[in-house]
């Protein structure tokens, strides 16, 4: 009896105990089971929310559950408060509790406290751990994390580029340039296999007689180029007259002319092509007599024997510069593997999955058990969501945890929903685990067995689609269990008469036929772009029609308890594979007058506008360039037309002003940066207007200010000009890499408008009425000819990359396989996103038989349980008529009636209302303005005059925007490990002003807790030291004119936090300002980030914003202060005066305090009576926290500058227009 066997059929009240598995099929409530456990382990096994581990595999996922748990948490505690529940679920559970006042206690407790609750990614968990236990993983404490390492890889791949190239042979250098391959398509290719320490990789077969090809081949290209010099004329007559005694159709006039023109350019050169000679084939010996008619002789030359063996040393080092190829890519993957972790580790950084590797490498490392055992102690339960979507190293991970662990393991997840092997998941290591539990007595593997989303008649619909008489989803471990519909009064899809009753409809695109010669008919699939396009129409008629009854109040949903709302287009999917599909979609919706949205994976930085863009962007950072120019003014941004081009290439005066428009923006660039420029650009030139009176207008636009977003903060971020910006910009567009969430694709809008999305996104979403255009087009992948991922089923199903080995055909066989596998889980995931109707397309069309829907519906019953792989089917599908087709359709119908139902698509009868479907136009008048603007009036700041942006925001240090680079020596201590960036500047702020400097250190860790969660740190973790930074901070003698008095001496009634002041600024321009600051001391560069270089902004009128962090008084004297949490180095000693000196100067901090000075100044000018600078204005105190330290006397951590009054009252002159 196996385990499984053991246990309850319903999980959810199975034995809390043991390592458990969980199949939750789509629809069968994944997140209400996990939700259900997590409650019993909290009032039945009596377990802190601390101590029970949830992992999911995404932040959105993460914060789902979070708030999921959460709710049942507070739902049960009001059952149990109520003894009685509605809840099936609570009040079975409100029977087996013995004592419902402790069940109270516990919920209290886990509802109090539940922001200690363990709920993490994947990735969020390994963090930890690692941080929490640096000790026993032997990790260095103070690693940074790295979001995006794709620069890292790209510079990894250029060093070996170069080192490998730089003196290579021509022939081999122009061989990568053939195959395309580069520095950055090096880097596309390798990274999906690095960070993965289980992949085998099996080298190119060895070529024989490489030594000797390069030299073979130069021989045998001079002899036949001496041939060839020595009788041309006489090789060009002998082919010419034997043209009639050759077959025609390979041996043309024109054809044979062309091949000796060509031949002769060719042989003009002394040295051969690169890469051998491929053509013309038909010039050698062999296959002149093979193309020699009967009866007629074949031309003789020695110039023809010649060229065969041109072609044959050609082709030999054609193979020889194929197997050098591949073997590059393998020592380009060895040195990646070696490389990339060692400048990691010598930049004191890791990325997201180097948090994975280092918590596998720590489990299995001398202290591994010693680890193991204190995460067990921490988290003695774990739930894993999402579970297919694992891999091997975060399996072993959670293996060696709870291997010996007493408190359950769950495990959830359905592998019929695994489709993100190209993120890192491998289905293979789920399936591992299963078998792991049911091997395991302790536990059992359980299958959720309701289906909670779709309708009765669909959930019919699905079980029959994924039973047929072979395994659905290829694998015989991937088996589908067949569900129930839930016991739930569903909301009910109401349409009119006309739609049809069965809930999932097959749309069939007949074939084609075509005239035979002999006056036949001859039956032809329909081609691809046909099927795509009719598919497209037919989907956009019938969204019309349904909306159409919608707006007549003839189609919508019916609750359960009778209340109604008519259908609209947020009821409705569509679902594609590709972002492609979801433009054509996208356009035949719009030419409807319908809205649509589109929900998608891809990176705004792969889109038409980031093309369009950067070709912008590239006439503006090279203003004088014409050419970039005109690329520029022909993108849709500037919507020149060719005749427009030609007129304006006539008009001198006017190609002028586009050449000073774009030197302007070149200089605002330069000047003050990336945002003012591309805020000008779209002023100036209309862009928004254009951009929305274009087709699909508001999803351009969308991606064009994501772009500007995007490119705005890496310009800040790495401080990179326009041509750093630009070749940035270059790197992301060409990257193959998968999107981040910042790059991917945003939603325009926020209406009820169709949704247009990818499968990979739909997985856990579900929508009423659901459309599958494309599912035809799921098909089998083609292998890549140099890189081929397949897991190896006589290693274990290790995951393994071939190169071109001896066994490269059986590896091409099992990629085929795993590619189809793929493609039916995909085909599954999409059909069961349907709540109440699923429209589907099908049918004769071309390369069916090599998709997952051909094999699914078509494949012949006698084929069935023979030995499978899907190259062998192709012929036997392809070989169906389009009657079988209909048969196969017409089988699945009539074993489940009231399911499906089969409709004939004619694209040339549309559907009769489809003209009624947009609503009516409402004319539309525009508004008159009738006021003024003064122009360039704006609010600026600090940031604008150093870096070009416009707003400053509180508590913000400019220097913090990208982490410092890695210490020489000495691991940081302290405040100094306490994460860099934005955010950990912004709570150190947040947190100097929300206490009291002279009150007892202990009455500081709750504001200081609250902080750290309130910004998303670990409260647990860093209120400690925190706690001590502000102890250092209050107790450092600030030095200068306040000599040993501290923070800690600065009652509450004497200090003011953040500051905040406007104050008006006349037109003000950057060579009167640096003419003032010179004329006071301050020569060009000291109050500029750039070394040496005067401040440069366009000139500007308006107001000057800003916060100052800390205004204080001692003595009658008032000083301000600004908090600094700049990283010098990983203890206070490193905060020298020097060191300080330098960031002042490295971020511009002069100018800031001059400017707060000033705002300062008029303040007390305006509010104390009998001012006098001289006497009441102390200075400006810069305070660098993670240096002051009391141990090392005043001023430890501490700039100080007391400006002249001259130079004061001169800026606050020229700010008021006086000089």
């Amino acid at each position: 009896m196996s385990a499984a066997e053991n246990r309850t059929p319903d999980p959810l009240w199975g034995e809390l105990t043991g390592h458990n598995l969980i199949e939750a099929s789509a629809g069968t409530g994944k997140t209400f089971t996990i939700a259900g456990l997590y409650l019993r382990l909290v009032v039945e096994a009596e377990r802190r929310v601390g101590e029970i581990l949830v992992v999911t595999f995404t932040e959105a996922a993460t914060e789902e559950l979070r708030e999921r748990i959460r709710d049942r948490l507070e739902t049960a505690r009001a059952a149990v408060a109520a003894g009685t529940s509605d809840d099936p679920f609570l009040a079975a559970l409100l029977e087996r509790l013995p004592d419902l006042r402790r069940a109270d206690l516990l919920l209290q407790r886990a509802v109090q406290s539940f922001d200690q609750a363990a709920i993490h990614t994947i990735h969020g968990f390994c963090q930890r751990a690692l941080a929490d236990h640096a000790f026993e993983g032997g990790r260095p404490f103070d690693v940074e994390l790295l979001p995006d390492q794709e620069p890292l890889i790209q510079e990894v791949c250029n060093d070996f580029w170069r080192r490998e190239t730089h003196g290579a042979d021509a022939d081999f250098v122009a061989h990568l340039r053939e195959n395309r391959l580069s520095p950055e398509d090096l880097a596309a290719r390798l990274r999906p296999y690095l960070g993965k320490p289980d992949l085998a990789v099996r080298p190119p077969d060895p070529v024989e007689g490489c030594d000797a090809a390069p030299d073979r081949y130069r021989r045998a290209y001079a002899e036949v180029r001496r041939l060839w010099a020595e009788g041309a004329e006489s090789i060009r007559d002998r082919l010419m007259e034997a043209l009639p005694g050759l077959n025609a159709n390979q041996y043309s006039r024109d054809k044979v002319e062309g091949w000796l023109d060509g031949l002769q350019e060719v042989l003009a050169a002394e040295d051969p092509p690169p890469g051998g000679i491929k053509e013309p084939q038909k010039l050698g010996a062999t296959a002149l007599k093979k193309g020699t008619k009967k009866g007629h002789e074949t031309p003789e030359h020695p110039f023809f024997a010649a060229f065969d063996e041109l072609l044959e040393a050609s082709a030999s080092l054609a193979d020889c510069l194929d197997f050098r190829r591949r073997e590059f890519l393998r020592r380009a993957l060895d040195y990646a593997w070696e490389e990339l972790p060692r400048r990691k580790a010598a930049r004191r950084v890791q990325s997201f999955d180097d948090l994975l590797l280092n918590l596998d490498r720590a489990l299995a490392g001398p202290g591994g058990d010693g680890l193991a055992e204190a995460l067990r102690r921490r988290h003695p339960v774990a739930l894993i969501d999402e579970f297919q979507d694992t891999d091997p190293t975060q399996y072993r991970i959670l293996r060696r945890v709870y291997a010996e662990a007493e408190g359950p393991l769950f495990l959830v997840g359905d592998p019929k929903q695994a489709i993100y092997a190209f993120r890192g998941a491998d289905v293979f290591a789920y399936l591992r685990a299963k078998g792991d539990v049911e091997d395991d007595a302790r536990g059992g593997t359980y299958s959720l067995p309701r289906n909670w989303r779709s309708t009765p008649a669909l959930v019919d619909a699905f079980n029959a689609l994924f039973r047929p008489a072979h395994p659905p989803f290829w694998f015989e471990a991937i088996p589908y269990q067949p569900v129930e519909p839930a016991p739930k009064a569903h909301d009910e899809l109401v349409l009119p008469a006309g739609f049809g009753a069965e809930p999932f409809r097959w749309w069939f695109l007949e074939g084609t036929t075509e005239t035979k010669k002999n006056g036949e008919l001859k039956e032809k699939p329909r081609s691809k772009g046909a099927a795509a396009e009719e598919a497209v129409a037919a989907t956009a008629a019938e969204i019309a029609r349904l909306l159409a009854a919608g707006r007549r109040g003839e189609a919508g949903l019916r609750g359960a308890k009778g209340d109604w709302r008519p259908l609209s287009g947020g009821d409705i999917a569509v679902l594609v594979r590709t972002h492609r599909q979801a433009q054509q979609l996208r356009a035949a919706l719009g030419g409807l007058g319908i809205a649509s949205v589109e929900h998608s994976q891809s990176s705004v930085f792969h889109t038409a506008e980031a093309e369009a863009l950067e070709r912008v962007l590239l006439a503006v950072a090279d203003p004088q360039n014409e050419p970039l120019a005109r690329g520029a003014l022909a993108s849709p941004f500037h919507g020149y037309t060719g005749e427009a081009l030609h007129a304006l290439a006539g008009d001198e005066e006017g190609w002028d002003r586009v050449m000073d428009g774009f030197q302007a923006l070149h200089d605002r660039w330069r000047g003050e940066g990336f945002i003012p420029m591309f805020r000008q650009w779209l002023a100036d030139h209309d862009v928004r207007t254009r951009i929305l009176d274009l087709p699909q207008g508001e999803r351009r636009l969308t991606n064009l200010l994501h772009l500007g977003e995007l490119l705005q903060r890496q310009s800040v971020e790495a401080n990179l000009g326009p041509e750093g910006l630009l070749s940035w910009l270059a790197g992301r567009r060409q990257s193959g890499a998968q999107a981040g969430n910042e790059e991917q694709l945003r939603l325009e809008s926020d209406e009820n408008l169709v949704q247009l999305v990818t499968i990979h996104k739909s997985k856990g979403l579900e929508y009423p009425v659901v459309f599958c255009p494309f599912l035809w087009d799921l098909p089998i992948r083609k292998a890549d000819g140099d890189l081929l991922e397949f897991h190896d089923p006589g290693d274990g199903n290790r995951l393994t990359l071939d190169l071109g080995s001896a066994d490269r055909e059986e590896a091409e066989a099992r990629f085929r396989e795993e590619s189809l596998a793929e493609s039916l889980r995909l085909l599954y995931v999409a059909v069961t996103r349907a709540a109440h109707r699923l429209y589907a397309v099908t049918g004769r069309i071309n390369q069916l038989e090599q998709s997952a829907l051909g094999y699914l519906l078509h494949l012949p019953k006698e084929q069935a349980g023979e030995a499978r792989d899907p190259e062998a089917f192709k012929d036997a599908l392809k070989a169906r008529g389009e009657e079988d087709l209909r048969n196969d359709l017409r089988a699945l119908t009539g074993a489940t009636p009231g399911a499906f139902a089969v409709e004939d698509h004619d694209p040339e009868t549309p559907k009769a209302d489809v003209a009624e479907t947009a609503e009516p136009a409402t004319p539309l008048a525009q508004r008159s303005f009738a006021g003024g603007l003064p122009p360039d009036r704006f609010v600026t700041s600090f940031s604008g005059l150093i870096r070009g942006t416009e707003e400053e925001r509180p508590a913000f240090d400019l220097g913090e925007a990208a982490p410092a680079a890695a210490e020489p020596e000495g691991a940081a201590e302290g405040i100094a490990a306490f994460p860099r960036g934005p955010r950990a500047g912004d709570c150190l702020h947040a947190v100097m002003e929300a206490v009291d400097f002279t009150a007892a250190p202990e009455d500081w860790e709750p504001e200081v807790a609250g902080a750290l969660r309130g910004f998303g740190f670990d409260a647990e973790r860093w209120t400690g030291t925190v706690t001590a930074m502000l102890e250092a901070t209050a107790a450092t003698p600030l030095g200068g004119p306040l000599g040993d008095t501290g923070l800690g001496g600065v009652a509450p009634g004497k200090r003011r936090d953040e500051l905040e002041f406007y104050y008006p600024l006349a037109r003000l321009g950057p060579e009167a300002l640096n003419r003032v600051l010179s004329d006071h001391g301050y020569p060009p560069g000291s109050a500029s980030p750039e070394q040496g270089a005067a401040l440069a902004f366009r000139p500007l009128e308006g107001y000057l914003r800003g916060f100052i962090d800390l205004t204080f008084e001692v003595d009658g004297r008032y000083y301000l202060a600004d908090y600094k949490s700049n990283r010098l180095g990983p203890t206070p000693a490193a905060y020298t005066a020097e060191a300080m000196a330098e960031a002042v100067h490295q971020h511009g901090y002069t100018l800031q305090y001059l400017l707060y000075t000033v705002a300062l100044h008029r303040f007390l000018d305006r509010h104390l009576p009998g001012y006098d600078y001289d006497r009441h204005f102390g200075g400006a105190y810069y305070l660098f926290l993670r240096g002051m330290d009391p141990r090392r006397g005043p001023g430890a951590g501490v700039y100080f500058d007391r400006p002249e009054r001259g130079l004061i009252e001169a800026l606050d002159a020229l700010f008021r227009g006086e000089t």
